[in-house]
């Protein structure tokens, strides 16, 4: 079973990264995010059925998942992580 040892999240830019635990052997680095793209006919300022235009769809999907055998390396990629796409 796994254990969040530390989160964070950048809500503007919808990413969340967690170091977790896994046991006593492994740690992971998670960089997760989505970013939807809502295709409107309203965009334009008039509302009109724009077919599949009206739809929102996922333009971004991101999951990374990196194993580290040591809390020491797991909290440096984390810090690396965090300092390129949360701060």
């Amino acid at each position: 079973m796994r254990k969040t040892i530390q989160q964070d999240q950048n809500n503007g830019k919808a990413l969340e990264i967690r170091l977790e635990q896994d046991g006593q052997t492994q740690f992971y680095v998670i960089l997760a995010g989505v970013t939807f793209n809502l295709r409107s006919g309203c965009a334009s300022g008039r509302c009109e059925y724009g077919g599949e235009e009206e739809y929102m769809f996922v333009e971004n999907e991101t999951y990374q998942a990196h194993t580290f055998p040591t809390y020491t390396e797991a909290k440096r990629a984390y810090d690396i992580f965090k300092a390129q796409f949360i701060d």
